[in-house]
């Protein structure tokens, strides 16, 4: 069986051919063993990256040399496209930085189930089932237009996904009250909130982080949840 593991970690594949993995992976441990190594080479590819050095000194030097006048038009152009290579360079760096050091950046680790069930009730009764969120408190949102997706879960984190005026809205979740032990939050309405890329807060041993729209329309959600 020839699987685009990728693709299915992204959910891209056909819903029969996702549903047709699933069920193999769960059958065969030798697939299970085929899709743990493409995990462990995606993560040893991605450490690499984070290791490589960044030429600090050499980006310095060309820089200054850019800002330095020069009449000659060929060299302004040449070094114009340094200036432009080296701009992105630093845009992706902080990118990079900021991704990597966002604490509400919960799935850090790949996906490994997901279902579809009729309902969200449905979908949180699924997730109690399953090793380490029995005691996960459901929240249930009130939101006309909020419609649930489905819900995922990966080997330390779950989420649930909703689709709101288009946007997919994702409510992570983990056992793992210290994941924002060291972050700042503000009183909002009877919860303290974590607001910087989504918002997160901490309840019952679990910490949730909610994102993928306008932190405006995230309150809004989260005011009118229970």
């Amino acid at each position: 069986m020839r699987i685009d593991w990728d693709a299915y970690e992204r959910n891209q594949l056909p819903p029969a051919e996702m549903a047709e993995v699933k069920a193999a992976l769960k059958a065969d441990p030798d697939l299970r063993a085929e899709y743990r190594a493409f995990q462990s080479f995606k993560n040893d590819v991605r450490a690499s990256v984070k290791t490589e050095p960044v030429p600090m000194e050499r980006l310095r030097y060309e820089l200054q040399t850019v800002a330095r006048p020069s009449a000659d038009p060929h060299q302004i152009r040449r070094w114009g496209v340094v200036f432009v290579a080296g701009a992105a360079l630093l845009v992706a760096m902080v990118a990079r930085q900021q991704f990597d050091n966002d604490p509400l950046r919960f799935a850090k680790s790949p996906e490994v189930e997901q279902l579809a069930p009729r309902t969200e009730d449905d979908a949180w009764r699924w997730l109690r089932k399953e090793a380490g969120y029995s005691d996960v408190t459901p929240v249930q949102f009130k939101t006309p237009g909020l419609k649930f997706s489905l819900v995922r879960k990966g080997e330390d984190w779950a989420c649930m996904d909703y689709i709101l005026d288009g946007d997919t809205v994702r409510l992570y979740m983990k056992k793992d009250e210290t994941a924002l032990r060291n972050v700042a939050f503000q009183s909002v309405g009877n919860r303290y909130l974590y607001i910087g890329n989504g918002i997160g807060w901490r309840t019952g041993g679990f910490v949730f982080a909610m994102q993928g729209t306008s932190n405006e329309k995230l309150l809004n959600l989260l005011r009118q949840a229970s």
